[in-house]
């Protein structure tokens, strides 16, 4: 009976950690799934924004191809009225020396031959060798349709690559793509100090005796990153007090007033963070996001994926993960991590991943 019991527990126990297994699989699957799905809808929106450019600038050249086509046709039926009234003219003077011959007054019909020879040497119209043709168009027009199934082609093959590169799912899986983050001094606010090989940010009540510089905020505190971020990159962050917020930026952000603030601006996304509420903004709007389900946040991992035009904040507790947003957009140039405080003694420190 013992003997029984203990093979019905043993394997009960192999039972649960193959449905532990299981369970774990299942959950990155639906993260690869739910990865596909964003970024096959992005690829969907992408596509269609540059097809519908591809047609309209293609509309814009059947016009113009038109309307040469037109001016072409103009210029030979013109050329074909100057050669009519041209012909008309000469067939009047042929019948006016015919009548001339007839007459028996010699000297106006001289006066009259030398009059008409004026008219003969006087430039004539074009030609019909000189007539325009439409073959430098035929020629252009498959030279441009060659180019743009080269084009059709390639960009296809990239959509495939970009969808076979899904989004990781696991913290260990992301840290693959990690950097690691030191802050630019140039762009530092006078109330910012940094430390810790410029990896750690504290805010300060007294300005500090920095040199001026075009590149430094002065409205607002805040400061961006030495490094511009492409391809796909990962960062972690932690803090005693959330510094207000942290997100992402164009170099070109202003430096001063309500353009500088991050999350205020077209060129700029911001998560905030304020004890357990947090926040996503951009251009001035608040954007729906999932709070965590930790009693207190104080680490957070960013990826960026600057190609698919993607960046996920995530809270960090021990090696758990929680998405609290996902930024989904075309990005035309490089971004700069930004952090900006809102007020207190607060520090703020970029992680050594690697």
């Amino acid at each position: 009976m013992k003997q029984r019991k203990a093979v019905m527990v043993s394997q009960r126990k192999s039972y649960e950690k193959r449905l532990q297994h299981f369970n774990q699989e299942q959950k990155k699957v639906e993260g690869m799934v739910n990865g596909a799905s964003d970024a096959a809808n992005f690829e969907i929106k992408a596509r269609s924004v540059s097809f519908i450019g591809c047609i309209q600038l293609l509309e814009r050249r059947q016009t113009e191809v038109e309307q040469e086509i037109t001016a072409r046709k103009t210029t030979v039926q013109k050329l074909q009225e100057n050669l009519e009234q041209e012909l008309s003219e000469l067939k009047r003077q042929r019948a006016e020396l015919d009548s001339l011959s007839l007459t028996g007054d010699p000297g106006q019909f001289l006066q009259k031959c030398e009059h008409l020879s004026e008219l003969r040497d006087q430039p004539q119209s074009s030609s019909a060798e000189e007539l325009p043709g439409f073959t430098d168009i035929t020629e252009a027009l498959c030279d441009l349709t060659d180019k743009l199934q080269t084009c059709t082609n390639m960009g296809l093959a990239l959509t495939q690559n970009k969808l076979l590169l899904q989004q990781p799912t696991t913290r260990e899986q992301y840290l693959q793509y990690a950097i690691n983050i030191t802050l630019d001094p140039n762009t530092a606010h006078k109330q910012l100090v940094l430390s810790g090989e410029n990896r750690r940010i504290t805010l300060v009540k007294e300005e500090q005796d920095y040199p001026d510089h075009p590149d430094r905020f002065r409205g607002v505190e805040m400061v961006l990153s030495s490094q511009e971020l492409t391809g796909r990159c990962y960062f972690e962050v932690q803090w005693i007090k959330p510094p207000g917020f942290l997100g992402m930026t164009y170099k070109s952000i202003g430096r001063k007033g309500r353009g500088s603030v991050l999350g205020m601006s077209d060129i700029s996304w911001a998560l905030s963070i304020h004890g357990n509420d947090v926040s996503l903004w951009h251009n001035g709007q608040k954007l729906e996001v999932m709070n965590p389900p930790f009693e207190r946040v104080s680490r957070m991992g960013v990826f960026l994926d600057l190609t698919a035009g993607n960046v996920s904040f995530f809270g960090i507790s021990r090696d758990e993960m929680f998405q609290f947003a996902k930024v989904q957009t075309l990005f035309h140039y490089p971004l700069f991590v930004a952090v900006r405080f809102t007020g207190g003694e607060d520090s703020f420190e970029f992680l050594k991943l690697k």
